[in-house]
């Protein structure tokens, strides 16, 4: 039998593809459930004209939505998330989300692999590389967040 071997000297690093906004979504998203999932919750994606981009349901008829933006890097040390609909380089243009069209948001680091998770709807959210490297901040903000939506519903 012969042993396979993970890391190869002649092995070419593959071309990196094009900056896609729509797959940085996709991975935030994806990253949101598998967090969500892996937490024990039932998470999973929504249709691409919906509002939002999570539904998790949290049993007994009641249903949590989540709306993701996630960022590759920060810019000089700071995280800025802004939350509107739509595209602004096509032909319907971008537009800000109303009050009831999702319940939690969720801000995501893609470099750094990590979620902040916020109750309600929000126009804009900045934070720090420290706000996402905390110890816990994942699940305490996933549970802070939660906890609002809990005691609005």
């Amino acid at each position: 039998m012969a042993q396979l071997s993970l890391f190869a000297e002649d092995i070419r690093q593959p071309t990196r593809p094009v900056r896609s906004d729509i797959r940085s979504g996709d991975a935030a998203e994806a990253f949101v459930i598998a967090k969500l999932l892996k937490a024990g919750f039932d998470a999973h994606g929504a249709r691409r004209d919906a509002p939002y981009d999570i539904g998790v349901d949290l049993g007994k008829r009641r249903y949590c939505r989540v709306q993701v933006k996630g960022r590759e890097r920060a810019h000089h040390g700071k995280w800025d998330f802004r939350f509107v609909r739509g595209n602004p380089r096509t032909g319907s243009g971008a537009y800000a989300y109303t009050a009831t069209d999702f319940d939690i948001t969720a801000c995501v680091s893609l470099s750094l692999e990590r979620v902040a998770f916020f109750s309600g709807v929000h126009a804009s959210i900045r934070l720090s590389t420290a706000d996402f490297l905390r110890a816990d901040s994942e699940v305490e903000s996933w549970t802070r967040a939660l906890n609002v939506f809990n005691c609005q519903h």
